[in-house]
C-alpha cells in the first residue's frame, strides 16, 4: 500500500514539473487532455490499426446541445497523437444513417454528418484559432479566424495542408437500412501554425475543441462537443470555452 502511495506521489509531482502550469488551468474548469508522442509510423487510412492507436486514452464523452429528452444520443470518441510533424486525430462516430452531400473544398459540410476540430496554439488568449470540418465522404473545410477590432475576421481562402480518411460502415445516403458508424483519421501538419507557432514540444499547451455535427434520418440535426459551451443552442465558436491539450513526449 505504501509502494502504492509512493507511486502516485512520484506520478503527480512528473505531471506538475512537466506542465508546472497544470494547477492553475484545472481551475478553469474546462476539460484537459494529454497528447501522447508517436512511438512508431501512423498510417492515415480511416482504420484504428496502430499500437499508438490503442494505447491512447479517449478524450471522453462529447455532451450534447439542444436535445429533446427522449432522443437517442448516438456517441462520439475521440483520440489524438502527435510526433514532430504532424498532430494526428481519429473520430470513431455512431451512426445508424450515414449521410454526407458536399464534395468540394470548404463546401458547407455542417449539412452533412461531419466532425471539427477547432484549435489555437495560444493557450492564455485564444486570438487566433483554425477551424477543419470534416464530413463523412472526406471533404475538408478549414478557415482561419482572426480577433481584431472587436470582432472575428474569417479568412476563408486559407487552406491548410491536411490529410483524412474516412471509414464507413454501412451504406452512406441510404435511409432504408441501419449503419453502424464512421471514422475520420486526420494529419494536420504543424508548418500550418509556422507563422504564430509551428511545431509544440513537450510539455507545450495548446487551446482545443472537437465538435460533431449528425445529421438524423427525420432531416434533424443532433450537436454534441467536447468542452460543453454552454449556451442555450448549439454553438461551437466559443473559444473561451476551448479545452487544455498538453503535449507530452511520456
Amino acid at each position: 500500500m505504501r509502494r502504492l502511495t509512493y507511486i502516485l506521489i512520484l506520478c503527480t509531482i512528473s505531471i506538475l514539473f512537466l506542465f508546472p502550469e497544470s494547477s492553475l488551468l484545472a481551475e478553469k474548469s474546462l476539460p484537459t487532455y494529454i497528447v501522447r508522442r508517436t512511438t512508431s509510423v501512423i498510417t492515415v487510412d480511416g482504420l484504428m490499426n496502430e499500437p499508438d492507436w490503442l494505447k491512447a486514452k479517449e478524450f471522453g464523452n462529447f455532451s450534447f446541445a439542444g436535445l429533446v429528452n427522449n432522443e437517442e444520443r448516438e456517441g462520439t470518441s475521440v483520440k489524438m497523437l502527435w510526433n514532430d510533424k504532424n498532430l494526428y486525430v481519429f473520430f470513431h462516430c455512431e451512426d445508424s444513417y450515414i449521410q454526407a452531400e458536399q464534395t468540394e473544398r470548404d463546401d458547407d459540410v455542417s449539412r452533412d454528418d461531419c466532425v471539427e476540430v477547432f484549435i489555437s496554439p495560444n493557450y492564455r488568449e485564444v486570438s487566433v484559432y483554425f477551424n477543419f470540418e470534416i464530413n463523412a465522404k472526406g471533404t475538408v473545410l478549414d478557415h482561419a479566424r482572426i480577433y481584431k477590432g472587436g470582432s472575428w475576421l474569417v479568412l476563408t481562402k486559407w487552406d491548410a495542408d491536411v490529410r483524412v480518411k474516412e471509414f464507413i460502415k454501412g451504406t452512406l445516403n441510404n435511409s432504408q437500412d441501419t449503419d453502424c458508424y464512421w471514422n475520420a483519421e486526420i494529419s494536420i501538419p504543424f508548418r500550418n501554425f509556422a507563422r504564430i507557432s509551428g511545431t509544440p514540444k513537450n510539455g507545450d499547451i495548446w487551446r482545443l475543441n472537437l465538435n460533431r455535427v449528425n445529421r438524423l434520418k427525420n432531416g434533424k440535426y443532433q450537436y454534441s462537443q467536447w468542452s460543453i459551451t454552454n449556451s442555450k443552442k448549439a454553438t461551437f465558436h466559443v473559444p473561451n470555452k476551448f479545452g487544455f491539450i498538453y503535449f507530452s513526449d511520456l
